[in-house]
């Protein structure tokens, strides 16, 4: 089997399993009723990708849309790939919070990485994956 399709088979084998992947996030963020759309892309080498983004939290609280016209959690960059350590198949992304600004820029930063290995996700904070950098 070529890597691509090796890669692809665990991309959706990590869609299938995405909600313990949100879970993580709604803890991380203490918002156990934010909902999220996931979807399967692809890129134009014909690589699957999962791309999701959450519900606006503009539209549940007032104090972030007094800030900012839009705020998601979304995906930002993600890929899979052969692990050069364990020579295994892997999925990984990374989670941001993107915003739009009521004049029109738009930002984000990335809130924390995502992986997923041998039929499970981890997930990792920003503040744990940098505590010793």
């Amino acid at each position: 089997m070529a890597d691509y399709e090796i890669e692809n088979k665990t991309t959706a084998e990590a869609f299938e399993q995405i909600d313990d992947l949100f879970e993580a996030i709604r803890a991380l963020i203490k918002m156990p009723e934010l909902k999220f759309l996931p979807e399967i892309t692809e890129d134009r080498w014909g690589k699957k990708r999962i791309d999701f983004e959450s519900d606006d939290l503009t539209e549940s609280d007032y104090l972030i849309s007094l800030a900012w016209k839009r705020f998601r959690i979304s995906t930002f960059n993600s890929n899979s790939c052969i692990d050069r350590k364990t020579e295994k198949p892997r999925y990984w992304l990374t989670v941001h919070y993107t915003y739009e600004h009521h004049d029109g820029g738009r930002n984000g930063a990335e809130i924390g990485y995502a992986e997923f290995q041998d039929g499970k996700w981890s997930f990792w904070s920003e503040i744990e994956r940098n505590k010793d950098r």
